[in-house]
């Protein structure tokens, strides 16, 4: 009956670069210069960050939408979230999605990525 050990490491910024279990690295991140994530691998699926408006992961293109600072939809490959409550811009095709249940999520902090990979 042997336990799992969890390490995370984290960088001179403390940001957290890599998270071990049982001494295999299970996820890792990468920053740019601006303390940016620009890069997650997650139990070998990596994802590419470019600002807050676009990520890339395998073939699958998400992209967030904003109204001001506030997050308002995401567009994951052709499918469109709204993350608030239904716009009155929205078109009819998109408002007939709004009734079928979002199984997306934006990623909001590298621990919670971390503890999802390590389950």
């Amino acid at each position: 009956m042997g336990s799992d050990t969890l390490h995370l490491l984290y960088d001179a910024e403390n940001r957290l670069v890599d998270v071990k279990k049982n001494a295999v690295s299970m996820a890792t991140f990468v920053y740019d210069g601006d303390g940016r994530r620009v890069k997650s691998t997650i139990n070998s699926s990596t994802t590419y960050f470019v600002g807050a408006h676009y990520e890339v992961s395998g073939s699958t293109v998400t992209k967030y939408y904003f109204a001001g600072a506030q997050r308002v939809a995401m567009r994951s490959g052709s499918t469109l979230n709204y993350l608030l409550a239904r716009p009155s811009f929205a078109s009819a095709q998109d408002k007939s999605r709004l009734d079928q249940p979002d199984h997306g999520y934006q990623r909001r902090a590298c621990f919670r990525d971390a503890v999802q990979a390590v389950g």
